[in-house]
C-alpha cells in the first residue's frame, strides 16, 4: 500500500500544495500565464522586490538580490559587446560558485543559451561538445584561463573568443539591458550521451524552466524565506530546479562543491546554511545518511528530494534525523521533458515494493505506457514511458533528425509527444513505478531481465548499504550479471549468504553471475554512478560461507578442473557450492556433457543441483560408474583399489574409465 499525495489534476489551473508548514510568502503569486514570458522578466520582477535580502551566498560571500543583478548586467553587456545579438548558444567553464550563477543569467540577459562545461573532464570530451556547439564565445576566469586557451587552440573550429570575468572593465553599465525574449527563445543546452554514447545536446527554452518552477513554486510551497542547496554542477538539467527555483521566488541559493568538499563538511555546512530544501544526488543521500548518528537531527529541512530512483531503504531512515513534517520527494524527470511525476512521501508513508513510486503526473503532463508496437499496456504491465506535453525540450542541438524520430507533433494542439525509453508500469491510482531503461533491458538465457529489478533485490538484503548491476559477456560470448555491492559493516556479507537471499526474493535467471564487495561503488562529479571505474569481474574464487578445501583425490581434482573451465572460477574447493560459484542451468547442462565425454557417465541435469559440490558429485559419479561395471570387473576393482565402503557410497583416488 502507498500513502501519499492524491494524484494531481491534469488541468490549467493552479495545484495546491500537499505540503506542510508554516508559510510566509511577501510575493504575488507565481501565476500559470507568468510563463508566457522569459526567465528575466521574472528574475528582475524579483530584484525589484528583493533588492537588500540574500540571493546567492558560496564559500562565505553573499550577494544580494540588488548585487547579483548589477554583476550579471556587467557581464551581459560584455557578452554582447562580443557578439551582439542573437540566441546563439555560449559555453561557460567555471566552477561550481558564484561566477557560474552570475554568467549563466548574463547569458539568457543578452538572450541567448548557455552550455556549462566541467573543466575536471579530458580534453577530449571538451572538444567534441565544442565542436558539437560551434560557440563563438567561451567565458571563463582567471583559474581556468589557461585551460580556456588551450582548448581555443586545439579546437577545429573558427576563433572562439574568451571572456574572462575577472577581467572585466570596471566601467560596464549596471542598468538592465532591456532586450526582448520570447518564451520560444533557447535557454540552455544540456548534453547526454543517452544509450549511444555519442554526446547529444538537449534544448530548453524559457517557457519550459518557467513552467518547471511554476510547479515547483507552487507545490512545494516555495517562499523568500527558503535556503535552497545547490550541489549539482549547472551542466545538469536537474540543477534548474534550484537554481532557479531560488532565484525566481526571492529565495536563498547556498552553493556546496560535493567534490570538492565532500562529506565530511556537509552536516556543518547543512547546520550553519540553514538549508531547508535540499536536493542532491541520490548516491550521495544514502553515503550521507550512512554517516549521521542518533545525535544528528535537522529541524529547519522541509524538502528532501534525492535526484535518482529511491528504494524502499532509503526512505526507511530519513525521519530519524528530520522532523516529521519533512517531506521526501520522489520524482520522474528526464532532460527532455523536466518532472513529469512526483510524490510527496510523508513521515507515516507506507511503501511494501523494494522501489519507491515516481509518483502521479503533473499538470499538463499526459504519461502513457506503450509496448512494442506503440500500443498502451494493461495496468501493472511494464511499457514505454511517453509523455505528451506543450513543456518539453525543443528537440536536439543541430540534430533534426534524431529530433524528428524522438518527438512527434500531436494534431490539432501545440503539444508533443516524447518518446522516453524507459520503462515503467502504472499502478491501478495512477502511480507511476519506473523500471528502467529499455536499452538496459537485457536477455539473460533467453529470459528478458530489468537490471533495477535487480538492484532493488539486493537493497533488500541485510547488510548491504549500496548496490549496482551490469551485465558482460563471458568466454562464450553469453551475457551475464555482475553485481557490485558495498557492505554496511565488517564482516560483509559472503556471495553464499547474498545468493541465498536473492533466491528467496528473484528467479534463478535474475541472480548474478558474480559479486564483488566494493569499499564505495564509484561515482562521478555529480554523483552518478561511474560505470568505467568498476572493475572487471576476476576469476578467483569469491567469498563463500565455507572455507576453502583443496582436492583431496586425482578424481576430486579432475572435477575441479571441469568446473574453472565452464565457470571461470579457479580455484574450487570441494565444498564450494555450484551455485555459489555463478553456476546455473546452462553450465549445469555443459559440465554434465563433460562429465559424460570425460567420465563416459550419464547423469541426468539435476544431479548437479542434488549434488552441488565436488565432494557430492565426485560419489555420485563413482557410483554410477560402479553400477556399470559388471560382477568380475567389480571383483577386480575391490581387489586391486581395495576400496573401503563408506555408508554405502565409494571414493576413488583416480577415475575409472577417463578418456
Amino acid at each position: 500500500m502507498i500513502r501519499a499525495e492524491a494524484a494531481p489534476f491534469s488541468s490549467t489551473t493552479e495545484p495546491t500544495s500537499r505540503t506542510t508548514g508554516p508559510v510566509q510568502r511577501h510575493l504575488p503569486g507565481f501565476a500559470l500565464s507568468e510563463i508566457e514570458q522569459s526567465v528575466i522578466d521574472r528574475f528582475e520582477f524579483i530584484v525589484n522586490e528583493c533588492t537588500d535580502r540574500p540571493a546567492v551566498c558560496s564559500r562565505g560571500q553573499m550577494l544580494s538580490y540588488g548585487e547579483l543583478n548589477n554583476a550579471v548586467n556587467q557581464t551581459t553587456h560584455a557578452i554582447l559587446a562580443h557578439c551582439g545579438p542573437g540566441s546563439e548558444p555560449i559555453a561557460l567553464l567555471l566552477d561550481h560558485d558564484t561566477p557560474v550563477i552570475i554568467a549563466l543569467l548574463a547569458v539568457l540577459k543578452a538572450g541567448k543559451a548557455y552550455v556549462a562545461l566541467e573543466p575536471m573532464h579530458p580534453q577530449a570530451k571538451h572538444q567534441a561538445l565544442l565542436t558539437d556547439l560551434q560557440p563563438r564565445l567561451l567565458i571563463t576566469n582567471d583559474q581556468h584561463r589557461v585551460l580556456a586557451e588551450t582548448m581555443v587552440a586545439e579546437s577545429p573550429l573558427e576563433k572562439i573568443m574568451i571572456l574572462n570575468v575577472d577581467r572585466l572593465p570596471a566601467d560596464l553599465p549596471l542598468v538592465n539591458p532591456g532586450l526582448a525574449i520570447t518564451p520560444e527563445t533557447p535557454i540552455a543546452i544540456f548534453y547526454t550521451s543517452g544509450s549511444t554514447g555519442q554526446p547529444k545536446g538537449v534544448v530548453r527554452t524559457h517557457r519550459f524552466f518557467l513552467y518547471r518552477v511554476w510547479l515547483e513554486t507552487h507545490f512545494d510551497q516555495i517562499n523568500i524565506n527558503d535556503h535552497f542547496s545547490q550541489l549539482i554542477s549547472a551542466s545538469f538539467g536537474s540543477s534548474i530546479s534550484h537554481t532557479f527555483g531560488a532565484l525566481l521566488n526571492g529565495a536563498t541559493l547556498w552553493l556546496y562543491d560535493l567534490r570538492q568538499n565532500g562529506l565530511g563538511a556537509f552536516r556543518q555546512w547543512l547546520h550553519e546554511s540553514g538549508i531547508t530544501t535540499l536536493q542532491l544526488p541520490v548516491a550521495f543521500y544514502r553515503q550521507w545518511v550512512e554517516t549521521l548518528t542518533h545525535h544528528d537531527f535537522f529541524p529547519q529541512l522541509r524538502l528532501v528530494i534525492p535526484t535518482g530512483q529511491l528504494f524502499r531503504r532509503d526512505v526507511e531512515r530519513l525521519w530519524q534525523h528530520f522532523p516529521t513534517t519533512c517531506h521526501l520527494i520522489s520524482r520522474y524527470s528526464s532532460t527532455e521533458t523536466g518532472m513529469v511525476c512526483r510524490m510527496v512521501i510523508h513521515s507515516d508513508t507506507v511503501i511494501q515494493s523494494a522501489i519507491v513510486p515516481v509518483g502521479y503526473p503533473l499538470p499538463n503532463q499526459e504519461v502513457s505506457l506503450l509496448d512494442e508496437v506503440g500500443q498502451p499496456v494493461d495496468i501493472g504491465q511494464v511499457g514505454e514511458i511517453v509523455v505528451r506535453s506543450r513543456y518539453l525540450s525543443a528537440g536536439y542541438w543541430r540534430r533534426p533528425g534524431l529530433t524528428n524520430q524522438t518527438f512527434s507533433a500531436t494534431p490539432n494542439d501545440a503539444q508533443l509527444l516524447y518518446h522516453t525509453g524507459d520503462l515503467g508500469r502504472m499502478t491501478a491510482d495512477g502511480c507511476l513505478e519506473f523500471i528502467g531503461r529499455k536499452d538496459e533491458q537485457v536477455k539473460i538465457r533467453g529470459y528478458r531481465v530489468e537490471r533495477s529489478e535487480v538492484s532493488a533485490a539486493l537493497h533488500c538484503l541485510p547488510g548491504i548499504r549500496a548496490a549496482a548491476v551490469t551485465v558482460n559477456e563471458n568466454s562464450v560470448g553469453e551475457k551475464q550479471l555482475i553485481a557490485y555491492l558495498v557492505a554496511t559493516g565488517d564482516p560483509a556479507p559472503t556471495t553464499s549468504e547474498v545468493r541465498s537471499g536473492l533466491a528467496a526474493l528473484l528467479p534463478d535467471y535474475m541472480i548474478p553471475t558474480s559479486f564483488i564487495m566494493l569499499d564505495q561503488l564509484p561515482l562521478t562529479a555529480n554523483g552518478k554512478l561511474d560505470r568505467q571505474r568498476l572493475p572487471q569481474p576476476a576469476s578467483e574464487r569469491p567469498a563463500l560461507a565455507k572455507p576453502y578445501r583443496a582436492p583431496r583425490t586425482a578424481f576430486e581434482a579432475t572435477l575441479a578442473r571441469l568446473w574453472s573451465d565452464i565457470l571461470g572460477v579457479q580455484p574450487i574447493g570441494i565444498d564450494d557450492n555450484f551455485l555459489d560459484l555463478g553456476g546455473h542451468s546452462l553450465a549445469a547442462t555443459r559440465i554434465v556433457m563433460r562429465i559424460l565425454s570425460h567420465f563416459r557417465v550419464d547423469l541426468p541435469l539435476g544431479a548437479l543441483f542434488e549434488a552441488p559440490t565436488i565432494a557430492d558429485m565426485a560419489i555420485v559419479i563413482t557410483q554410477r560408474q560402479v553400477a556399470q561395471l559388471d560382477d568380475n570387473e567389480l571383483q577386480q576393482l575391490r581387489a586391486t583399489l581395495e576400496m573401503p565402503e563408506i555408508s554405502g557410497r565409494f571414493m576413488l583416488e583416480a577415475p575409472i574409465h577417463p578418456v
